[in-house]
């Protein structure tokens, strides 16, 4: 192959590549722009080259990204931008608009280069603001339709206990049967609606800032502490757990459904141990529970997450199906990922993961 053909072919698979892409030296100089750039940022391709790279940006932001330029010419590596939080662009007729960007870097000899790839993603962002939109309006439901379910249900639990009252001296064994069994039903259902409102509070009114792992265990240890005693089992911290950035509240609520969880599906016989332990991911922690509770078929490993799924019959647990799912909402709120492992009579291992910079 020679060098005019070499020549040729880089030029026309850098023009037709899919992402609008530049090649920038290390004072932040646009040296090559293909034709995608042209499309996107509606410059000419003379406008282009020689001009700043932060001529594309909007103006409050470029001071920054002249200092991150800096610091990725010292150390260049291979990078994604974008993912998990919103860059803006800036087009010739000042319209701004979100970008994800790859940056490659490049070595020509004594001279430093980086390629930038550029991606709008207008399309996404507006198809997450719509599914965000919906979201908050079915927490909004669901805050509602839970706090405006609670006062007839009092009313036609406490009629039931007049009534039951009334007819302890007539005797009426059958009707007395009956009136227990709507108790217990009401019972059910008040438990489901007080799971459902704090569901709907997740990440609402909340301060976000640095939360201290260790500290929240312990507190979700003692606000379930009788329970925990009662149970003969043990939770043990492996090590301290790292500090990170999210809503202290609902890590705290993470943790006691978790614990929650393990109490209920222990093991006959067995005192129920749970370990926590961590690891640094990279980008993100890594945290593991581990129980020696009876344990979930594989089939459920996905399912258990789900809203209002539960290991056995309503009748047969306490479980209302909202306490993983919670987790789920939280550890999501917090841009990361829950997932469980588990054997039957061995017990369940769950991993989430918190990413270090929100």
């Amino acid at each position: 192959m020679n060098e005019k053909y070499s020549v040729e072919l880089f030029q026309s698979v850098f023009d037709h590549a899919p992402d609008a892409t530049l090649i920038i030296d290390s004072d932040g100089d646009i040296i090559l722009a293909n034709h995608q750039s042209i499309n996107l940022f509606g410059y000419s391709h003379d406008e282009l080259i020689h001009s700043k790279v932060e001529s594309l940006i909007p103006e409050r932001f470029r001071k920054a990204h002249i200092n991150h330029r800096a610091v990725f010419i010292k150390n260049p590596h291979f990078r994604e931008m974008g993912v998990g939080r919103t860059l803006f662009g800036l087009k010739k007729d000042g319209t701004e608009f979100p970008i994800e960007v790859s940056l490659s870097p490049i070595q020509m000899g004594k001279y430093r280069l980086v390629a930038a790839s550029i991606r709008d993603v207008s399309v996404v962002k507006a198809q997450e603001m719509q599914l965000l939109k919906r979201k908050q309006e079915t927490e909004r439901f669901l805050f509602v339709a839970s706090h405006d379910l609670q006062e007839p249900l009092q009313n036609f639990t406490q009629a039931i206990s007049f009534i039951e009252e009334e007819l302890k001296t007539f005797k009426n064994e059958p009707i007395l049967t009956y009136l227990e069994v709507a108790k217990r039903s009401c019972e059910r259902m008040s438990s489901l609606i007080k799971d459902l409102l704090q569901a709907s509070e997740i990440g609402r009114d909340q301060t976000f800032g640095s939360v201290d792992l260790t500290s929240i265990l312990n507190a979700a240890i003692e606000y379930l502490k009788e329970s925990i005693l009662a149970a003969n089992a043990e939770v043990i911290i492996l090590k301290p757990l790292p500090t990170v950035f999210g809503f202290k509240s609902d890590l705290q609520t993470l943790f006691r459904n978790l614990i929650r969880n393990s109490l209920k599906y222990k093991r006959e016989n067995v005192p129920l141990k749970v370990e926590i332990d961590w690891e640094d991911s990279g980008e993100e922690f890594t945290i593991h529970y581990k129980d020696n509770g009876v344990g979930i078929e594989q089939s459920y490993l996905e399912k258990i997450f789900d809203l209002f799924f539960t290991l056995h019959s309503k009748s047969a647990s306490s479980s209302n199906g909202i306490g993983l799912w919670q987790c789920k909402r939280i550890i999501e709120l917090h841009q990361g990922g829950i997932w469980a492992q588990s054997k039957i009579g061995e017990g369940t291992s769950f991993f989430f993961t918190i990413r270090k910079n929100l």
